[in-house]
């Protein structure tokens, strides 16, 4: 009996859709990457990517591979399969461009089947002493709104070599279902160029202490003795050194862990560059301000040490201080600035207060960025609108005595 008319596209949906089932059953684990690739752990000899996609078929490899710029000599490292892919790359030089390429295999001998690639991006290592390089600063980002998409085009217009955020990375909380819309789509380019490096802010701490943010970061293995949970780490890139901290704690928290470890951190770090990073500021012209532990115990700790630049969150604008050592305005690079970095996305908060003394600089109309670029002897410092304009500007003497630059310097881009 012919088949009714009114049948025929239901059949053919249904064929058209078994066709579909055996392919993608056929091809298990060569579907899309998401969740990255992201750059990670950027260093002078290397880097890791990180990424998540379908399990691979029991046959298939998946790997890395790097070639510097401009050659054709190709180094490949294999990919760990988890809960998320891993590749550690090394051997590389400093300061170098290099391209590279996440690819599978459809079987285990790579010689028999062309490599099918799945995704393919650049980037440059971390300079050696007295490299000049280029970082940028946001955070309250977590929105998926047009203006933090916004903002990630106009952090990888200023081809950063890494960001720092601030804490507060997605909304309403810091649950991992919210990265995917409110981080890896709208820092897709960015991640893909440049490592990011977050500290925790109110929001991801309040979602199982942080928990998404060790399932997302590769994150320096240097923290607090008996206390990784706490999210602290540091980490040196050319003549800096850069050390998160997690504002979100009790104060007896801060007092038993984290003055101690910040203290012995600070200490060994000589004479290079020393910043901060933290949510909740110490200085600022709202109140909604920090918790009083990181003002009575961190701050100190800080001015002790001679911190060039502390960078923070929360407030959901743009502000800095005067150089501040005891909390007193001091010559430039005898103190230390505090800059919050917090309108990176979600809504704007106004200051609604008159603007303190040792307040140098604050917006609150619009959307920015911070974009600093790091010198052997000065940290040129431009605070960057969504419209490209330049909210505020200024310069960091170098406060220790510097690192002579190498003979061949890299150039940060304009």
């Amino acid at each position: 009996m012919p088949t009714p008319r009114r049948w025929k596209p239901v059949l053919v949906l249904a064929a058209v859709l078994v066709v579909v089932g055996l392919a993608a059953w056929k091809l298990r684990g060569s579907g899309p990457i998401h969740d990255g690739p992201m750059v990670q752990l950027l260093d002078t000899d290397g880097f890791t990517l990180t990424w998540r996609m379908p399990t691979p078929a029991d046959a298939e490899v998946v790997e890395v591979a790097v070639r510097r710029e401009g050659t054709d000599d190709e180094m490949v490292f294999p990919a760990m399969p988890g809960d998320r892919f891993v590749a550690c790359v090394t051997g590389l030089e400093p300061a170098t461009l290099y391209d590279y390429q996440v690819r599978r295999h459809g079987v285990a001998d790579p010689a028999t089947e062309p490599a099918v690639v799945l995704a393919e991006g650049r980037t440059r290592t971390a300079p050696g002493r007295g490299g000049l390089f280029r970082f940028v600063v946001t955070g309250d980002s977590g929105s998926g709104s047009k203006e933090q998409y916004g903002l990630g085009r106009l952090m990888h217009e200023h081809d950063p070599d890494l960001v720092i955020h601030v804490g507060d990375i997605v909304h309403p909380d810091g649950a991992l279902k919210y990265y995917p819309a409110q981080f890896f789509r709208p820092y897709r380019d960015l991640l893909m160029r440049a490592a990011l490096y977050p500290c925790v802010g109110n929001h991801d701490w309040d979602t199982n202490q942080g928990e998404a943010v060790f399932q997302v970061f590769e994150l320096p293995d240097n923290g607090i003795e008996g206390r990784p949970d706490l999210a602290c780490y540091w980490f040196d890139f050319g003549d800096v050194r850069f050390v998160a901290m997690n504002s979100n704690v009790a104060f007896s928290e801060v007092e038993q862990y984290q003055k101690p470890w910040l203290d012995g951190v600070l200490r060994d770090a000589s004479d290079r560059w020393k910043v901060v990073f933290f949510h909740h500021p110490a200085y600022t012209a709202r109140m909604h301000a920090s918790r009083g532990a990181f003002r009575h115990l961190i701050v100190p700790v800080m001015d002790e040490h001679g911190v060039d630049l502390v960078l923070v969150g929360h407030n959901h604008m743009y502000e800095r201080s005067h150089p501040l050592r005891d909390g007193q305005i001091v010559e430039p690079g005898k103190g230390t600035i505090h800059l919050t970095a917090g309108a990176g996305g979600s809504s704007l908060r106004t200051f609604g207060s008159p603007q303190p003394d040792v307040i140098a600089a604050r917006d609150d109309t619009q959307y920015s960025i911070t974009v600093i670029d790091v010198e052997p002897a000065r940290m040129v410092v431009q605070q960057v609108g969504l419209d490209r304009s330049v909210l505020d500007s200024f310069e960091i003497p170098r406060s220790s005595p510097t690192t002579q630059p190498p003979d061949q310097a890299l150039e940060v881009a304009p």
